[in-house]
Parts: C-alpha cells; structure tokens; sequence
C-alpha cells in the first residue's frame, strides 16, 4: 500500500495514488494534526477496504447491480492463487504466482487477492462504503473529516445514524483520486 518510486523517490497510496507525507508541514491538509508519516485516504481507498470481509464487499457491489466473479476461470490451478507477485529470492526478484490457498466463491483467489478484486470492482464503479457503515463507523469517519456529529436532543438512533451517513456523503464526497474508469 505504501509505494515510493524508484527513480523520484515519490512516496504515496497504491490504492488512491495519494502521497505520503512524513511530515505536518508537508502535508497540504488543512486541520491536519499528524506529524508523522501518513497519507489522507478517500473512504473508498483500499487503505480502509482491506479490513472488510468479502462477504461485505459483495454486499456493496450486489446493493449497486454491480457483477463480480465467483468461480475461478477456465484452466486455473484448483486449490491456489495464480495471482503474480514480484517475490525476493536473495538479492533478486522474481515473478511467480501468488500460490495460497484459494477459497471457494472467491473466483479462484485467496483472501487477499480477492479483496484487492472487489475493491478494484467498487472503486471503478465509484461506490461509496458509508451506506453500509454502522453507527460507530459513521462516527469515526465524521471525526477524520471534522465534521460535527452531536447528537441531537432526543434524536433516536436510527434518525442519528440516517443524519451521519447524509452529511457524510454529502459533505465529503470520494472525489477523483482514487483510479476509476472514466
């Protein structure tokens, strides 16, 4: 997830491109309080996406009509993903696949890969996440974009929640740093 290029030394985010910034006074961010390294993710970035089971993921896509692979493909090796990874073999790197074990329904890969594919899914339909956040996911979200989220007198919790998520989506939208098909 944390990537620094080669040849510029440029430091940033493989799931939104955004920078990393090692610094508070690097960081363009206004309210930013962080003075270590760090990088400002868009809630749909794979940064946050990751710790989500795929079972999850499959919600947010199925709740957009959006498809996704179940089954592995044609001629793959049952039981093992045959993602390709660049892999260290002493002081070489070397492309060869990925090689876990790979679950049944998540077309062939392991975990990890097939949530890195239904992240890539939903961040090229530019799906937002908060719809199926719970109330303390809401407010954790609310408090890294600084918005208010008092509670108001006698609001109940549904009503609450509804708020959140509205301001939310509405104050804070994806934007376009994270790769989408345009």
């Amino acid at each position: 997830m944390h990537f620094t290029c080669s040849q510029c030394r440029h430091q940033f985010c493989s799931g939104c491109n955004n920078p990393f910034h090692t610094s508070q006074s690097q960081c363009s961010v206004q309210q930013c309080s962080v003075t270590g390294l760090h990088a400002h993710h868009p809630r749909d970035c794979f940064f946050y996406l990751r710790d989500w089971d795929p079972t999850r993921l499959q919600i947010l896509l199925q709740n957009n009509n959006v498809e996704f692979n179940t089954e592995p493909p044609p001629g793959s090796q049952a039981g093992q993903c045959g993602v390709m990874e660049q892999k260290e073999e002493g002081a070489r790197l070397l492309d060869a696949p990925c090689g876990a074990q790979s679950q049944r329904g998540q077309a062939g890969l392991c975990e990890k890969h097939y949530r890195e594919y239904l992240v890539s899914l939903i961040n090229g339909h530019a799906l937002d996440p908060a719809p199926l956040y719970d109330t303390q996911e809401l407010l954790v979200a609310c408090g890294r974009y600084h918005l208010d989220h008092a509670r108001g007198e006698a609001e109940d919790d549904a009503a609450y929640h509804s708020r959140l998520l509205r301001k939310l989506m509405t104050e804070v939208p994806l934007g376009d740093t994270v790769p989408r098909k345009k």
